[in-house]
């Protein structure tokens, strides 16, 4: 029987012509989520997928595959729940199969995640877990091994997004690969790989998460904030900096444009005055700084970028 999209959902899902990688969605409030909204952006994401998706409602899993998630409406309509992590699947490591889709669970650990993964098999080996066949759930197998120590994150090298939930709290982390937030009126907070179907739900605040960190978030409030250290386990392939739509675009962080970008990044992240280098950042490659910044070695002997205190003007630049 086939299901015919709501005019609704289909006004704010629009297709918005994008290349194809995975999508996330995400929510975390302290009261329930919108089925509406949540529905349109898992469906706008589908332009991220193609070959599977799924979601996880802090109770149970439901997946379905196929090139759209519309098999999924029924269940979101249902929705009671103050988080969620849904995800759209483009395959490249593992078959096609509903134990194949994101989101994955490993112990207290349930997450999904938007990238390639170029040495989770090292990974694996480094820290005893046994290979696995999807690349993203190497994150969740080592994190649940770990105890959630999420600086594991930094040992993964190639596109990583992820929202992972461990009991009730919902963590974020993004390397190269888009991941937006947005708030509602009830200050609700809702993720997307997807800017513009947050904007067309009208949700206020939008903002991009930084690069390089992780936001911890429980009932809508981001708790905590966490600089990861980018030290990848060794890989033949960890010099490749390939991002899946831009060719070699491992850039470092970026500036806020406007004001209005700048009051927002106060909101979610904290201003500082010195910068980690990431890979493909150096004062040959990538941002070469200005005169209000120069390179120099912190005491652990990596590069950073630090502000000229004798030339006190300042960039836009957060950590």
């Amino acid at each position: 029987m086939s299901m015919q999209q709501p005019k609704e959902l289909y006004k704010l899902t629009n297709p918005i012509k994008l290349k194809t990688m995975c999508g996330l969605t995400g929510y975390t409030g302290n009261s329930n989520a919108s089925p509406k909204i949540i529905q349109a952006i898992q469906l706008a994401n589908d332009s991220r997928g193609g070959h599977s998706s799924g979601y996880y409602d802090g109770k149970e899993f439901v997946k379905c595959i196929g090139k759209n998630s519309k098999q999924l409406i029924p269940h979101m309509k249902k929705l009671n729940t103050t988080i969620f992590i849904g995800h759209t699947r483009f395959s490249t490591h593992g078959e096609t199969t509903i134990q194949n889709q994101h989101p994955f669970q490993y112990g207290n650990v349930v997450g999904a995640h938007n990238g390639v993964l170029q040495n989770y098999i090292e990974v694996g080996e480094e820290y005893k877990c046994k290979e696995t066949e999807v690349d993203s759930q190497m994150i969740f197998k080592v994190l649940n091994k770990k105890n959630n120590d999420t600086s594991l994150l930094g040992k993964f090298c190639g596109a990583l997004a992820t929202i992972f939930e461990v009991d009730g709290k919902l963590y974020t982390y993004r390397k190269d690969n888009p991941l937006y937030v947005g708030r509602d009126k009830k200050g609700g907070v809702y993720f997307s790989s997807i800017k513009e179907v947050l904007e067309k739900c009208k949700l206020k605040e939008i903002f991009q998460l930084l690069e390089g960190r992780v936001y911890v978030w429980e009932n809508g409030e981001c708790i905590a904030k966490i600089d990861i250290e980018y030290d990848p386990v060794y890989s033949a392939y960890n010099h490749i900096t390939r991002n899946w739509w831009d060719g070699y675009a491992w850039k470092g962080y970026g500036t806020c444009k406007t004001k209005e970008e700048e009051e927002l990044a106060d909101e979610y992240s904290v201003e500082g005055d010195e910068y980690r280098a990431i890979e493909g950042s150096s004062p040959k490659k990538g941002y070469k700084g200005t005169g209000e910044w120069k390179w120099t070695k912190n005491e652990e002997g990596n590069l950073i970028l630090k502000k000229d205190e004798e030339n006190p003007s300042q960039l836009n630049f957060f950590d």
